[in-house]
């Protein structure tokens, strides 16, 4: 979409007065002044705080309009922000489509997507995330934003009740080493390669119940398999037994890739990310992506590719920790909760991200990998502390308070499971 922005001047005000007064819009509104001279207020040249009012206008046809502000001028709002682990430099986002026919058409997502990038990032520098709160019964509104590459993050109370905190991060910054599709920084996997290989190694009989589990979606004969974020290869090596597969292992980390050390004769390693994939259009059956979406710089782009790639009946499986749904008993017992909740997707991001790229869910199930003691658990958590993504979420005392409260409960047994998600291309 031909998507500009311009500032809002006093002579767009009753457009938005307008638009603000749209029985669609005004509903969610509500307590806020829409009256002319309340628009005039919050919205004209005489306001003077911190907030950017922006027009979007879609090939030269006003179509929204769409604020940005930052979160730390707002601190009553943002607090509760802050305490689900957005960052103090974010940057809070309202936004509106006005005419009621232009709804419903992915306009919205694409006004919101092109805002973030084009204004909200490329104009403000010291902002590192952008984040909306609309209302829960509000589903349109938190939908554009599931869709514009926006993550639930937890709910929070406003004025007018519940909200779905939503949160984006600002991307890598074009030439930097970081290369796209690189861990987002959650770990890194260069300086721990060999502890991850040590603590991500799995006992046969969890390899074999995934097996069991991807079994009834692998189409017949042979197959080729992506394994897109294959870490050190724990699963590259093991496709060739599940099936009459070909692997090829797509991992950025050149110190994961050696750590790895696979031999397999069907499995190879390919370094780059998950956003360029180095393969032709329709050329995989499958692509594995284990506990590796939330790292991905862009998952949207990465998707994109996965739809590029995969033949027809092609098929994406995603082994991973969903938020609300997968039981890790031993988590439940570490602090700061919010913190690395919000860096995983849920299920209904899933399903939005891979909906907006044309494929559809065919398929959840969880997966049991084993049960162990707390005692074990702890063991496990002080090891890899510098080597998981959701303990590098928490600082040294929330770690300390984690394993003191696991350690105090040393027999108690917990469950660790990992949710398989299937998506194939619609239609």
């Amino acid at each position: 979409m031909d998507l500009t922005f311009r500032r809002l001047t006093d002579g767009d005000l009753p457009t938005l007065h307008r638009w603000l007064n749209e029985p669609g819009v005004v509903r969610w509104w509500e307590g806020d002044d829409v009256s002319w001279k309340g628009v005039v207020g919050d919205y004209g040249s005489g306001s003077t705080d911190s907030t950017e009012h922006w027009v979007a206008s879609l090939a030269g046809r006003d179509v929204g309009w769409i604020q940005c502000y930052p979160t730390a001028d707002e601190p009553k709002e943002a607090e509760k922000w802050w305490g689900r682990g957005v960052d103090r430099t974010a940057a809070g986002i309202d936004y509106l489509v006005g005419d009621p026919a232009d709804r419903g058409h992915g306009l919205g997502s694409a006004m919101i997507r092109a805002f973030v990038a084009d204004v909200v990032f490329a104009l403000h520098p010291g902002w590192t995330q952008a984040c909306a709160d609309p209302h829960a019964e509000n589903v349109a509104s938190w939908r554009a934003l599931e869709r514009a590459g926006f993550r639930f993050v937890g709910t929070v109370e406003g004025k007018d009740g519940p909200g779905r905190l939503m949160v984006t991060d600002r991307p890598p910054q074009k030439g930097t080493d970081r290369p796209a599709g690189r861990s987002r920084g959650f770990v890194d996997y260069d300086r721990v390669a060999s502890l991850y290989r040590q603590g991500r190694s799995l006992p046969q009989e969890v390899l074999d119940r995934w097996g069991s589990a991807v079994s009834p979606f692998l189409p017949p004969g042979p197959i080729r398999v992506l394994d897109v974020g294959a870490g050190t290869g724990v699963f590259a090596q093991v496709w060739p037994q599940w099936a009459t597969a070909r692997v090829v292992a797509i991992e950025p980390s050149a110190a994961m890739v050696r750590a790895g050390d696979v031999v397999h004769p069907d499995a190879s390693f390919v370094r780059c990310g998950a956003e360029a994939l180095p393969v032709r259009d329709a050329s995989t059956d499958v692509i594995w992506v284990s506990t590796a979406l939330h790292h991905f710089f862009d998952v949207h782009r990465s998707v994109e590719e996965f739809a590029r790639v995969l033949a027809s009946a092609g098929q994406v499986l995603v082994r991973t920790y969903a938020p609300g749904r997968t039981e890790v008993t031993w988590a439940n017992e570490f602090p700061g909760r919010p913190k690395w909740e919000m860096r995983f997707h849920t299920e209904d991001q899933l399903h939005a991200i891979f909906g907006a790229h044309g494929f559809v869910l065919s398929s959840v199930r969880d997966v049991v990998e084993w049960r162990e003691s707390f005692a074990d658990s702890a063991r496990w958590a002080e090891r890899m502390r510098d080597a998981d993504s959701l303990l590098t979420a928490l600082t040294d005392e929330e770690i300390a308070e984690g394993l003191e409260r696991l350690r105090s409960n040393p027999t108690k047994i917990g469950r660790l499971e990992l949710t398989l998600f299937v998506f194939r291309k619609d239609g």
